[in-house]
């Protein structure tokens, strides 16, 4: 048994092997010429088919770690879910800030000058500044948001505390073997 933060490590320590052994197999050769030695230097002294098996056996430990962290995962689904929803929508609330934050107090007009043109006298014509106001109130939705952060907060502690505590069905050794 590990804990869910020690099983979060071991997935991304994981991930990044499989990673990087894949991007061995994508820049090597995937021949040799007839009667002579593979060249194994580009995956570290192994040959291709070992690295190939090697990646195989680290994505069915991945699968594995990974179905155990759901399952372990199911006290935190609620909270989950929130935090998702929280997420959104305080991304939603930085758009509009931000779209309030380009807002103008007023618009220039430029009246017609057609009817003011009197023979060969040409009239200056003055901008008129239109008054506007704005859709939203940008205190109030900023108020919003940095509740909805706090609770965002909150709720991310929440969940952190009990990654230290919560227990993952996984013995920890069989990925680090694996590494």
């Amino acid at each position: 048994m590990i804990t869910m933060n020690s099983a979060f490590r071991l997935r991304n320590k994981l991930k990044e092997r499989i990673r990087d052994l894949n991007g061995m197999i994508s820049s090597a050769d995937y021949e040799k010429t007839v009667g002579e030695e593979e060249n194994t230097s580009a995956f570290d002294g192994k040959t291709f088919n070992e690295v190939v098996v090697e990646i195989t056996s680290l994505m069915d430990t991945l699968r594995e770690l990974n179905r155990a962290i759901e399952k372990s995962n199911e006290i935190n689904r609620d909270d989950l879910v929130i935090l998702e929803t929280l997420k959104a929508k305080i991304s939603l609330y930085q758009q509009l800030l931000a779209g309030c934050r380009f807002c103008k107090s007023y618009r220039i007009e430029y009246p017609s000058t057609s009817d003011e043109m009197s023979g060969t006298e040409r009239v200056t014509v003055q901008p008129v500044r239109v008054p506007k106001e704005p859709l939203l109130d940008q205190k109030k939705l900023s108020a919003e948001m940095q509740a909805l952060q706090k609770e965002k907060d909150v709720l991310e502690e929440k969940l952190a505390q009990k990654n230290f505590s919560t227990q993952v069905d996984f013995d920890g050794d069989t990925v680090l073997s694996a590494l």
